[in-house]
């Protein structure tokens, strides 16, 4: 595809689908929805292989516990957000969106005050040499208990819009 044609195409595919949605027939947009499916699946895939990678760990490794478990709760809201409304980005910025969750998700106040925390303690984890494991604000346990919450609330989530993992 060139990028004269591309530069002119919507990035949300679920904008691209509707667009279509009066030229193709329903096979084919059933091929475009599957295709957005698997996208789903597969981001909501990676923040639970970073969930069981940061409960292997050692308690030395706190630090990879913590920013494992940040990266968990950022790839399955990525999922959500792009499950919702087709938004998907890959800049950093992305990250001030963690909270961002659609209306109707359950606990969604709960998640949009504490994910916000759970990445600034990633940061202090990730990028604060002299950080001991107090100056987090979360800690291990409650930043596993709280993406635990996460993950099945946004499992919940799916299935009650016929999403199936």
């Amino acid at each position: 595809m060139s990028e004269k044609f591309r530069s002119i195409l919507p990035k949300n595919p679920n904008v691209i689908k509707e667009g279509l949605s009066e030229i193709l027939d329903n096979p084919s947009l059933e091929k475009i929805q599957n295709e957005i499916d698997n996208n789903v699946m597969a981001l909501f895939k990676l923040g639970i292989n970073h969930y069981e990678f940061a409960v292997k760990l050692d308690r030395k490794d706190w630090r990879h516990k913590m920013s494992r478990f940040y990266y968990a709760a950022y790839h399955v809201a990525r999922a959500i957000r792009f499950h919702n409304s087709g938004i998907y980005s890959t800049d950093s910025e992305d990250h001030k969106r963690i909270g961002d969750l659609p209306k109707g998700f359950p606990n969604k106040e709960r998640y949009a005050d504490n994910l916000p925390i759970l990445r600034d303690d990633r940061n202090i984890c990730d990028y604060n040499h002299a950080a001991v494991e107090n100056n987090t604000e979360f800690g291990i346990v409650d930043s596993q208990s709280l993406v635990e919450d996460f993950i099945r609330d946004a499992k919940d989530y799916l299935k009650k819009r016929n999403f199936h993992l």
